[in-house]
């Protein structure tokens, strides 16, 4: 069987074997194994290849219970939150909120770091990591019947030490999950119903996807489609040589329930994960690159307007060393929209070794998942890619020239090699740090010697006219006016 791929210069073929093969040896390797992985590509408007293979459910003895495929659901991780972004967006395009408005406004407290009371904390600063608030190894899934603002509250059993930095204020760079708790949590105040209910009607239906945020309330014949995430573990640590062990979505002794009659909408919409639990599928996912390359439409039905699309991809922060204005995780980031991390193949910021890609995105991390939806909306790529059983430190499973776990890189070279994405090659030697290196070398050496070159030439230049002007002074009164010119240069 062939997959026939279309370039601007000729035809290729790849065959459809082979790229099965290649998401096994991906997820086979007998040092990090996975038991499942999947890989959409979508170049031209079109899905080149969708699919996922592994296992998606075992037995208590281990044996298979459920295969995965691209219509499998997985808890997405912060994928999940590209749907939150979105359903913000939809607000501002309503005039419910604006995404530069103070987050306290339709909050029903105070958000504002104590240590730099003066700098609003805004909607655009959540969407973008840049709030200042700082979770500091605490979980922000705020316990049922607990309020969100007890996260912030000095004395509360959910307060861990302060969660406003007193070092770094609004507009500094740290990723963490609080923030988009907190707009779940503005989106239920805003519309005046729960958020996962919200996501269902105004962006997972109309993009036709059926996977939810809330797996408490998904109907049977979907839950159905849920996947289990895993992890090989021993005594709780990760070990390629101990058991898949459960890590999520275990059903193994039925599925689960919740009672949410007494929810008070507004209080807490971190209960319904904004920031990582939506349930989807790889097919699905899918679905939100083609609503991004085509100006905010998916099958006809406007999502977001062209403008509202144009305004979310527009970065709003971008990593500089010299102002210490964020935490770039080693690399992993370096620019941020209102919503989306932007690659800028920078130092290890980069997700292919000879391409610099101009992506824009979201990862995901988190109980044994790992994943990336990405898209060129200038050149219409889309990449979605995602993987099940992480049972080792990513960063220490990684690609020298990348800050991202070697997996991802993997499928995105798979990608690649299917759509044959037009971006020059650089220089391999490289390892793709052209830029980072360029950029150095010019700020510490050639910036200072230029400088070094005009200051002499100024010198050279007042001692020549001042020489001129008092040549019937003698020779001591010359030398003592070369010791004043080298002096004011």
């Amino acid at each position: 069987m062939l997959l026939f791929i279309l370039t601007s210069e000729k035809a290729l073929t790849l065959e459809y074997d082979e790229i099965i093969k290649r998401i096994h040896a991906i997820i086979d390797d007998k040092d990090f194994p996975l038991l499942a992985g999947g890989l959409a590509v979508i170049k031209d408007n079109k899905t080149l290849f969708c699919k996922s293979i592994g296992k998606a459910r075992l037995n208590k003895d281990g044996t298979e219970n459920k295969t995965s495929n691209e219509f499998v659901k997985y808890f997405t991780a912060s994928i999940s939150k590209l749907f939150t972004a979105v359903a913000i967006w939809q607000l501002d395009e309503k005039g419910l909120l604006k995404v530069t408005d103070e987050a306290s406004k339709y909050l029903n407290f105070n958000l504002t770091n104590k240590n730099f009371p003066e700098t609003p904390i805004t909607i655009e600063m959540l969407l973008s990591h840049t709030s200042s608030i700082r979770e500091y190894g605490h979980s922000p899934e705020i316990p049922y019947n607990h309020h969100i603002s007890e996260f912030f509250i000095n004395g509360s059993e959910l307060y861990n030490n302060g969660s406003y930095s007193e070092i770094n204020g609004p507009g500094y760079f740290e990723y963490g999950n609080i923030d988009y708790c907190l707009l779940g949590t503005i989106i239920e105040n805003v519309t005046n119903q729960r958020f996962d209910l919200y996501m269902i009607d105004n962006v997972l239906t109309p993009l036709n996807i059926t996977g939810s945020f809330n797996i408490y309330e998904m109907p049977i014949e979907t839950l159905d489609e849920v996947g289990t995430l895993y992890s090989k573990l021993t005594n709780g640590n990760y070990d390629i040589n101990g058991n898949w062990t459960p890590m999520i979505d275990d059903f193994s002794d039925g599925y689960p329930e919740a009672n949410y009659s007494e929810y008070v909408i507004g209080t807490n919409g971190a209960l319904f994960g904004p920031m990582g639990h939506l349930r989807i599928s790889l097919t699905e996912l899918t679905h939100l690159v083609y609503m991004f390359l085509n100006n905010g439409t998916y099958n006809n039905e406007t999502i977001l307007k062209p403008e509202t699309v144009e305004k979310m991809f527009k970065i709003i922060w971008k990593y500089d060393e010299k102002k210490n204005n964020g935490n770039n995780l080693f690399g992993y980031f370096y620019a941020f929209t209102r919503g989306l991390t932007t690659i800028t193949n920078i130092g290890k910021n980069r997700l292919h070794k000879t391409k610099n890609l101009n992506f824009s995105g979201r990862t995901g991390l988190a109980n044994g998942l790992f994943g990336g939806l990405f898209v060129d909306r200038a050149k219409g790529y889309g990449v979605v890619y995602r993987g099940n059983g992480i049972s080792v430190n990513i960063f220490e499973h990684s690609y020298d020239f990348s800050a991202f776990e070697k997996w991802a890189i993997d499928f995105i070279k798979l990608a690649d090699d299917i759509a044959q994405f037009d971006y020059p090659e650089i220089d391999d030697g490289n390892n793709g740090n052209d830029n980072d290196n360029d950029n150095s070398y010019i700020i510490y050496i050639i910036i200072p010697v230029i400088i070094v070159i005009i200051i002499i030439i100024i010198a050279i230049f007042i001692y020549k006219k001042k020489n001129k002007e008092d040549t019937g002074n003698n020779q001591e009164e010359k030398h003592e006016l070369m010791f004043k010119s080298g002096d004011n240069s």
